[in-house]
This record gives C-alpha cells, structure tokens and sequence, in this order.
C-alpha cells in the first residue's frame, strides 16, 4: 500500500492504492481468496479449502473441514 496525494472536491488528499506484482493480479483456478473484516462460514456437512480465507477475526464452523489452503485473522480464528 502506497499513499498518493489526488484531487477530491478541490481539495488535495492521501488515498492509499494498493499495487501489486503483475502475476498476482489474477485469481487462479485452484483457489479463491475469501476476505473481510469479520468473516464466518457455516456449513452443515463437509468444508473444502484450496485458497485463503482471511479477516480480523475468522470463525469457521464445518462438521468436517479439509483445510489445503490457508486460514488467518489477525484477531481470533476459531475451527
């Protein structure tokens, strides 16, 4: 992330923007990334993850998970 001074309303101000290698651009067919401030995933059977889920705090309920990807939160993370 990089602070760039732009024009808004007439007024100059920071905007953060974020920039990223040309490779990461794209998502890839094997993964999904999954991400907020709060995230939580219920599911009733099994639960299959390839790509990233990410948040503050992550809560993710499954009665099997299969994790190949990866989980984080920078708050809590609760399986």
């Amino acid at each position: 992330v990089w602070m760039v001074e732009q024009d808004y309303q007439g007024q100059k101000v920071l905007v953060p923007v974020v920039y990223l290698a040309s490779n990461s651009l794209q998502l890839r067919g094997n993964g999904a990334l999954i991400a907020g401030g709060n995230v939580e995933l219920n599911a009733t059977n099994a639960m299959s993850n390839q790509g990233v889920i990410a948040g503050a705090d992550v809560s993710v309920t499954a009665g099997n998970l299969l994790n190949q990807g990866r989980i984080s939160g920078t708050g809590s993370v609760a399986l």
